[in-house]
């Protein structure tokens, strides 16, 4: 199950279309514990996670399942805690693995991980499960919520047996809704009524090791993924305009909206050619067609015949800025006489003499 992509290793800024890479992982050293490699951690120290030479891909070591004071509490330190994880923390995103074993126990992946014990566990079982689930009597995958090292189970599905040809794992979220996939296949969506913060992804395994006569899981094209709608290399969770691609994440009013989504009605910019709505620009040339023009400088070509009130030139509509009109003719009529002709030659002509 090898891809071109796949062949990237340890690739920290993979992107595809819509998705922006946090880590990807295909080659493994064998024989070599990955804990604290490459930003590698693991939950369950008596566990050596390791790479295998025969298939090229990652295995955990023991076969353990929940004992000792930690019980079935997460965060305890104990077998439930087998995860695997690294790679920086996010939202909205996903992460996904090919799966493989030559046992029936768990194979998983977590996402959302902000602490020992509160994540996201997505996993495969067709036997030993980690707690609260206990035993399962057919091939299942199962999605739990743990937070405050006590787990929940949120949903399950019934899939195809597991066998050692890999097959897909997959967790997405965006804000409180995650999707799970087996295969080609989608499973169940859950909606988390209080969703956990964003955090780190990885694998996880329970009672699966090589402890058992040699059977075991395996896991390989290791993938953690951040959501980017607008595919402009940007995440979701940090881009300031995300349906429309901005990769300078400009943003000139620093109001956390990007250039790109603004524009239109009541755009505050500078030097704008807005055409609709009102327009407050505070200099440059402003040639907006609509509305109520308040531009505070520049050259103004508002065509509308609407209340113009900038100190700039006009190209039509009132001047409510307009106090003197300094060099106008004097002679002709005096006195009041004057003065009424005069405003109906302003009223009449609208336009600036001599100004």
């Amino acid at each position: 199950m090898r891809s071109l992509l796949g062949m990237l290793c340890l690739v920290s800024n993979v992107a595809y279309a819509g998705q922006v890479g946090v880590f990807l992982q295909d080659t493994w050293t064998a024989g070599a514990d990955v804990a604290g490699t490459d930003g590698w951690v693991n939950g369950y120290g008596d566990d050596p996670w390791v790479g295998s030479q025969s298939t090229n891909s990652l295995l955990p070591q023991t076969d353990d399942n929940v004992g000792g004071a930690g019980g079935a509490r997460y965060g305890s330190g104990w077998a439930a805690d087998n995860w695997l994880i690294r790679g920086d923390s996010f939202t909205d995103g996903g992460m996904k693995v090919d799966v493989g074993t030559t046992d029936n126990d768990t194979a998983g992946i977590v996402l959302s991980h902000n602490g020992s014990d509160a994540f996201y566990l997505l996993f495969y079982s067709g036997d030993s499960s980690p707690p609260p689930v206990g035993v399962v009597n057919n091939p299942t995958v199962v999605l739990l919520r743990v937070e405050g090292g006590a787990a929940t189970e949120v949903a399950r599905a019934r899939v195809a047996e597991l066998t050692d040809t890999p097959t897909l794992l997959r967790l997405n979220r965006v804000g409180n809704h995650l999707t799970a996939f087996y295969g080609a296949s989608y499973l169940f969506a859950f909606d988390d009524p209080a969703p956990l913060p964003g955090g780190q992804a990885g694998v996880y395994s329970y009672d699966a090791g090589l402890g058992q006569a040699g059977d075991t899981v395996f896991f390989d094209d290791v993938y953690a993924y951040q959501f980017d709608t607008d595919s402009d290399g940007v995440p979701d969770d940090t881009d300031n305009c995300v349906n429309t691609p901005n990769p300078d994440q400009a943003d000139r009013d620093n109001d956390g909206v990007g250039n790109a989504c603004e524009g239109g009605a009541g755009d505050t910019d500078s030097g704008d050619t807005d055409t609709t709505g009102t327009d407050t620009d505070s200099g440059g040339t402003d040639t907006d067609v609509t509305g109520t023009d308040t531009d505070a400088g520049g050259t103004d070509t508002d065509l509308n015949g609407g209340a113009d009130t900038d100190a700039g030139l006009d190209g039509g509509g009132a001047d409510g800025l307009l106090a003197s009109c300094n060099g106008c003719a004097t002679g002709g009529a005096s006195g009041m006489g004057a003065v009424a002709v005069g405003l109906l030659v302003v009223a009449s002509r609208r336009r600036r003499v001599g100004c």
